[in-house]
């Protein structure tokens, strides 16, 4: 079966256009490359920031702070997608936080 096929396919399952299918695809690569940087400089950044949150986006660090919800609000000023961007907790006991479209009220 083609690509386009299967794309069709799953854009008729899930009851998105195609061109939606498309931003999902794009915010979800973002995010994992963003956490993927993270992971590979997790060392560096916990050594500038300690056990601080990090939030990282377009594969930079865009902010970091002790509590969570005080970064979360700090991005929501700053020109980001907040869909794609990777929060980690910068400890010897990692917590990776997914943040999702769905945390953000369902909006793509």
């Amino acid at each position: 079966m083609a690509l386009a096929q299967i794309k069709k396919g799953k854009t008729e399952e899930l009851g998105l256009s195609s061109s939606q299918l498309d931003s999902i695809t794009k915010i979800r690569r973002d995010y994992m490359e963003n956490m993927k940087w993270l992971t590979e400089h997790f060392d560096d950044l916990q050594k500038k920031y300690g056990e601080q949150y990090v939030a990282v986006f377009d594969k930079e660090p865009v902010g970091h702070s002790d509590d969570l919800s005080e970064l979360i609000g700090e991005l929501s000023g700053k020109h980001v997608d907040l869909r794609s961007v990777a929060i980690q907790k910068l400890s010897s006991k990692t917590e990776q936080l997914f943040l999702t479209s769905f945390a953000f009220h369902g909006t793509i």
